[in-house]
């Protein structure tokens, strides 16, 4: 299935604007699922982020929010109501997540050890959400778009083979994505409107109970103060296997909060150095596909065994009871959005944590396009047939934590990469 919508050289309107998303009351953090009790204090509040962009009747709004993902049944009501209230389609609303897991939940469709929702925090973000989008459209004015380009060595490949056995370890030998852009609004006297930075790498320095918008959010309010008057997004790149590079010996560290603003520092510094580089002028030609790819899933016990296990008080017997309310999926749908800024800046955007293989891929059928993840819900893992071969979490353990059936089927990647080729992402004209 797909839709297009295309523009023809107009002049680019451009708005952004952020509000704090701190959660107001308690609730349990998500993201680690041997967090215990609600959150003891807040560090530094969430925000959320909104570019809003207009040309030629097309109307569009990007988000980033200090969380760990939306659940889908809170995309569908923002994005109903921002038909509603400002007339903008909801496939135009990208609600992307920083990955952030030292943030608050946003739906009900993993298990409660990873993510115990909370209606009251999805109404309060809803609300947030829906008056962000309103405020940036309010400070819409005539913009500019350039980008720098640069790189980032901070992050590492965190599956490593040990005695035939996928571990989360570090893997120096392995590639990794160190692929760093940065997309400049400006306004016709120079202004900066915003900044959309993008790169891969787990928002997991910290491991404390405490709420913080880990190393993104905290590179987002540095560059806020670097550059007044400017919002600044974070957008998480395919990043499933990729993981910050905070290791003693052979393992990975959780600290805290000090070493998150360490690690955002370092990003920053990167960033710095990109947009000391020359900038590449783009001329902004709007044009928006959409593509579904159908994922298979291969269940692991038969929907009798869910039935039974269902009866039990344990991680099993929720998974179970899960899955039957699920109604036993055999499918999960892989919404891919491709978004051109302008001819040579393609960025597609996924409802799912993507290996960084299908960036790689992304880039082959064009050198510029950015791979965006955690995008308008969550459906799991989605790996490289090489990597459900060699086994582990992200392929195989992590089905149970996101209440699926099973895992995804080998054939995955092929039926992926044939949605993103049907996008003909190599040239926008097609």
């Amino acid at each position: 299935m797909q839709k297009t919508l295309d523009n023809n050289g107009e002049t680019l309107i451009a708005g952004a604007a952020k509000e704090d998303i701190t959660p107001l009351f308690p609730l349990r953090l998500c993201g680690f699922g041997d967090r215990e009790g609600n959150f003891d204090k807040v560090l530094e509040p969430l925000y959320i982020r909104c570019v809003y962009l207009e040309q030629k009747g097309l109307k569009l709004v990007l988000i980033s929010a200090d969380i760990l993902w939306w659940g889908s049944k809170l995309v569908e009501r923002i994005q109903n109501e921002a038909f509603s209230r400002y007339s903008i389609s909801p496939d135009m609303v990208l609600l992307s997540a920083t990955h952030n897991h030292s943030g608050p939940p946003t739906d009900d469709h993993v298990l409660d050890r990873l993510e115990s929702y909370s209606p009251e925090y999805a109404d309060y973000l809803f609300e947030k959400a829906v008056h962000v989008i309103g405020l940036a459209i309010q400070n819409k004015q005539s913009a500019k778009l350039s980008r720098y380009s640069g790189n980032c060595n901070i992050n590492v490949n965190r599956r490593l083979m040990v005695n035939g056995k996928i571990e989360m370890m570090p893997n120096y030998s392995a590639p990794r994505d160190t692929t760093l852009t940065v997309l400049r609004l400006e306004n016709a006297k120079g202004d900066i409107i915003a900044h959309m930075h993008h790169y891969a790498c787990h928002a997991t320095v910290s491991a404390e109970n405490n709420i913080q918008p880990e190393y993104p959010g905290i590179a987002n309010r540095l560059l806020d103060d670097m550059f007044p008057g400017s919002i600044n997004m974070f957008w998480q790149g395919a990043t499933a296997d990729m993981r910050p590079n905070i290791v003693l010996g052979d393992q990975f560290l959780k600290l805290g909060y000090d070493e998150s603003i360490a690690f955002a520092k370092l990003y920053v510094a990167s960033i710095q150095k990109a947009l000391e580089s020359p900038s590449e002028q783009l001329n902004a030609e709007l044009s928006f596909k959409t593509e579904t790819a159908l994922l298979p899933i291969k269940p692991i016990e038969p929907k009798e065994k869910l039935i039974e296990l269902s009866k039990h008080n344990s991680i099993e017997g929720e998974w179970a009871k899960k899955v039957l309310n699920d109604n036993y999926p055999q499918f999960r749908p892989c919404n891919i959005s491709l978004l051109y800024l302008a001819d040579n800046c393609p960025l597609l955007f996924f409802n799912a944590e993507l290996v960084q293989s299908y960036a790689r891929f992304a880039r082959e059928l064009h050198p510029s396009c950015i791979t965006i993840g955690y995008t308008n819900g969550m459906i799991g893992y989605i790996c490289s047939e090489k990597e459900m071969e060699e086994g582990g979490y992200e392929p195989y353990d992590s089905h149970l934590w996101f209440a699926l059936p099973g895992p995804y089927t080998k054939e995955t990647q092929k039926i992926l990469e044939g949605a993103l080729s049907r996008l003909s992402l190599s040239t926008k004209s097609q």
